[in-house]
C-alpha cells in the first residue's frame, strides 16, 4: 500500500492529501473556449503514475523518482500523448520536481528548460488561493512564478507537492479548479500499476 502524501499549508491553509484515487479537474481556456481537463492518480510518491482525459483524447504518464526529485524541465503538453504510455526520466509536467521548487525558494532567478526550450524563472512571491476540496471551498498556500516569456505562475507551497495551480501567458490560461481525494475506483485505463522506476 502507497501512503498519501500529506501536505500541511503554512498561513493557516487546509490541509491537501494527494495519492492513489485523487483526481486533479484543471480548466484550460484559450480565448473564450474552455475545456476540462482531467488528471487522476495512480501513484504519489516516491515516482507519480497518472492517467489524463481532455475532451477527446486520454492517455497515461509515469514520470520516475528521478524526475520527480529533480527534473530541470517542464512541459505543458509534451507528455500527453493521446493514446499512449509516456515515460519520462527528466521532465515533469503539472509539478515542479523537489529540486526545482526548492531552488526557486531559496531565491534568484533559475534557468530550466519548458517543452525543451531554456527559460528562465524566479520566484515573486507567496500567498494563498482557494479550489475545491472535495466540494468543499479550502484555502491553499502557493509561490508565484514568473518566466521570461511572459508566462505567470502558480505552484503549491509544498516541497512534497508543489503541484500547478495555475498558469497563464497572453494567449492560454490553465488552472486547477478541483481536486477529489480518496477515490479508488477512479482510475479507468490503468489497471495494473508499473513497478515504482
Amino acid at each position: 500500500m502507497v501512503s498519501a502524501a500529506l501536505i500541511l499549508s503554512p498561513l493557516g491553509a487546509s490541509p491537501l492529501e494527494f495519492g492513489p484515487g485523487t483526481i486533479l479537474i484543471y480548466e484550460n481556456r484559450v480565448g473564450e473556449e474552455s475545456n476540462q481537463f482531467v488528471l487522476r492518480i495512480a501513484r504519489f510518491h516516491p515516482d507519480i503514475v497518472l492517467e489524463w482525459e481532455s475532451l477527446s483524447h486520454q492517455g497515461t504518464i509515469h514520470m520516475f523518482q528521478a524526475a520527480v526529485e529533480g527534473a530541470g524541465k517542464l512541459t505543458i503538453a509534451g507528455l500527453f500523448d493521446p493514446g499512449s504510455e509516456m515515460e519520462s526520466r527528466d521532465q515533469m509536467t503539472k509539478w515542479l520536481s523537489r529540486k526545482t521548487y526548492e531552488a526557486l525558494r531559496r531565491g534568484g532567478e533559475l534557468r530550466m528548460a519548458l517543452n525543451n526550450s531554456p527559460m528562465r524563472v524566479s520566484m515573486t512571491g507567496e500567498g494563498v488561493t482557494e479550489l475545491i476540496l472535495d466540494h468543499e471551498t479550502i484555502a491553499v498556500s502557493v509561490i508565484h512564478l514568473k518566466d521570461n516569456r511572459r508566462g505567470v505562475w502558480t505552484f503549491h507551497a509544498s516541497e512534497s507537492n508543489p503541484v500547478l495551480i495555475a498558469y497563464e501567458n497572453p494567449y492560454y490560461r490553465e488552472s486547477l479548479k478541483q481536486v477529489f481525494t480518496n477515490r479508488p475506483d477512479s482510475l479507468r485505463w490503468i489497471r495494473r500499476v508499473p513497478p515504482v522506476r
